[in-house]
């Protein structure tokens, strides 16, 4: 047994298991996306390049797509890597915790992508993989100390965003592992704020036929 004053609990899509082990219902459900991978190539574009519908996709909005695209949350990423590979995404399902790659959805991203960069459609794709992004509600992350378990802290739920917010993250948790004021308002991050979303997950959860353990 470890014994220690803090724990934070960042566990990503494997939050709400281990915070249901201690009596807490964590609406983060795993949402899935694809990536696909290109052979080397000589540069097509120098600077990673993203439609706004990436992130009406992320949010809920209702965009002017495809029907299958929209259905699979599919959106442009293109970014370049320093091994001249190119990174394309992405798309976003609600598939629990299946991680198996779906070549009909390789297929929309790959149309999506040659539409706003035709050249791609000659360059080889070398694989496909996916990930699970760690989903809330309200599409914002649990930063929060836990009133149930003094000494607990969550740091999940950021979706697509972990790298991005990990700075601000870190602080936030530093700061309230310290008991010092936060450097921005930790309130729109707790972990009970979902009131009726959390109902709508547990209509959600049963769906998916995901384990509560």
């Amino acid at each position: 047994m470890i014994r220690a004053g803090a724990v934070v609990l960042a566990a990503g899509v494997w939050t709400r298991s281990i915070g249901h082990s201690l009596g807490l219902n964590l609406p983060i459900i795993p949402r899935k996306g694809h990536i696909l991978v290109s052979a080397r190539t000589h540069s097509i574009g120098n600077r990673k390049v993203m439609e706004f519908g990436y992130l009406m996709s992320k949010f809920g909005g209702q965009r002017s797509v495809d029907e299958d695209d929209e259905k699979y949350g599919v959106a442009l990423v293109f970014e370049p890597t320093a091994s001249q590979n190119i990174l394309i995404g992405s798309s976003r399902q609600f598939v629990g915790m299946d991680t198996g790659v779906d070549q009909q959805v390789i297929r929309f991203i790959a149309r999506r992508a040659i539409r706003f960069f035709p050249v791609l459609a000659n360059v080889p794709l070398m694989r496909a993989y996916t990930g699970l992004r760690p989903w809330t509600p309200d599409h914002l992350p649990i930063v929060s100390a836990v009133d149930e378990v003094p000494g607990l802290f969550i740091a999940s739920g950021h979706e697509g965003d972990g790298i991005s917010l990990a700075a601000v993250t870190g602080k936030l948790v530093t700061e309230m592992v310290r008991g010092e004021p936060t450097c921005i308002s930790v309130e729109p991050l707790r972990y009970d704020r979902f009131g009726e979303a959390l109902n709508w997950y547990e209509n959600e959860h049963e769906l998916h036929g995901e384990g509560t353990g």
